[in-house]
């Protein structure tokens, strides 16, 4: 019973963590959402994904030498996620980057909206 009991509580628990800070996607993620969204090629998968590993890492080494300033940390970040769609747009026809510029501006919607939510808590 207690172990059934404790069970609960640390599900209930993870529940509860995922649905207030939503996981971001890994690399290898983002890439099959990307190759499904946009129809890339194989090829033009395996830039990308190369192009979002060296993005993570680099973001992994600008959190960690932040130092706590989380402005500065926002502004290097945003800067980051910048020039990664820039060097994915690169890579894109015509087309895809239509469609990847949508995707774009809906993140950005998605982004603005859970600053909103968070400034009325």
């Amino acid at each position: 019973m207690v172990v059934a009991v404790f069970s609960l509580l640390v599900s209930l628990l993870l529940q509860v963590s995922a649905v207030a800070q939503p996981m971001r996607m890994s690399p290898e993620e983002r890439t099959a959402q990307l190759k499904k969204e946009l129809s890339l090629t194989e090829e033009q998968a395996a830039k990308v994904r190369t192009i979002l590993d060296e993005a993570q890492k680099e973001s992994q080494k600008l959190f960690e030498s932040s130092r706590g300033d989380r402005a500065a940390m926002r502004e290097m970040m945003m800067k980051k996620a910048k020039e990664t769609d820039e060097k994915i747009s690169a890579l894109l026809n015509e087309e895809q980057k239509a469609k990847f510029a949508e995707l774009q501006k809906q993140r950005r919607a998605r982004f603005e909206q859970r600053q909103r939510d968070r400034d009325t808590r």
